[in-house]
């Protein structure tokens, strides 16, 4: 995903031919792509009907399709953090203190959770095999977040990650869906306006042990946004960059060290931000 002109759009990318394929060409702001499991469609958010959004489309760009009701908001989210089911059916995303599950054409809207009093659902995954969800709620600080995890039914919500200094951003399950990966602003400095200084990666075990920073190498003033994990399960894909720049898409490829650390190595694929694969 790459933005232009203050204008975000949706892109494809081939990492073998190294040929990207623009997908959205709109006066609006297209974004937070997130492909189907079952590979038939991608949806996306969009603030082209004045409110944030959920729309589909096919892998082409083709068919683009208006399947939300209730907007994709909350405190401090401008239209991001919404996941699809294991199979492909549904899709659940955050409307204020409520998180959504909503059939892939449109149908079937349910309230699947509610949010802790005072708080809004933000960023959100669905485990591939493991029947649980995990999600961001936030206050009414941009850095107050917490993340929880809950069965897939939206019972027994417990707290994973509690709210500390500097933000905490993006939950995103493992392939087996015994890990959360997610990004904390290692500097601890609760910016009013959300800047990240030092953003990184962190992984923890879904029953809240193991919290580990993950090693990348990154910039003096660079941060991680929206880590996602890749298909095969053997690393993750995010960007990287400053918080009021460009920033790059890597892939980052997992291994645990000798002395119980784990690292990864960046590669870096293309300019854009917000990457699934």
């Amino acid at each position: 995903m790459v933005k232009f002109n203050n204008n975000y759009e949706i892109f494809s990318y081939d990492s073998t031919t190294q040929i990207n394929y623009q997908l959205t060409n709109y006066p609006s702001r297209d974004w937070y792509p997130r492909k189907s499991p079952a590979e038939d469609k991608v949806a996306f958010v969009s603030d082209r009907d004045n409110s944030n959004q959920i729309y589909t489309m096919g892998m082409d760009g083709r068919n683009v399709t208006k399947i939300s009701q209730l907007s994709v908001t909350g405190y401090n989210n401008n239209g991001t953090g919404f996941a699809w089911s294991p199979d492909g059916g549904y899709i659940i995303y955050p409307h204020n203190n409520k998180l959504i599950k909503i059939n892939k054409n449109g149908y079937d809207s349910q309230v699947l959770a509610t949010a802790p009093a005072g708080r809004d659902f933000w960023y959100c995954d669905w485990s591939r095999y493991g029947h649980k969800i995990v999600v961001q709620t936030a206050g009414d600080n941009i850095y107050d977040s917490e993340i929880y995890i809950m069965d897939e039914d939206g019972s027994n919500m417990q707290l994973l990650v509690a709210n500390e200094p500097g933000r905490t951003d993006s939950p995103t399950f493992s392939f087996d869906g015994n890990t959360v990966y997610y990004t904390h602003d290692a500097g601890g400095v609760d910016a009013p306006d959300g800047w990240e200084q030092d953003a990184r990666l962190y992984q923890i075990n879904i029953d809240g042990t193991n919290r580990q920073e993950i090693l990348i190498s990154q910039s003096a003033g660079e941060s991680v946004y929206n880590p996602h994990i890749l298909n095969a399960g053997v690393g993750l894909v995010y960007s990287l960059g400053i918080p009021d720049g460009p920033k790059t898409i890597h892939l980052s490829y997992l291994q645990n060290n000798p002395d119980g650390t784990i690292s990864g190595t960046n590669k870096s694929v293309i300019a854009g931000e917000m990457p699934d694969w």
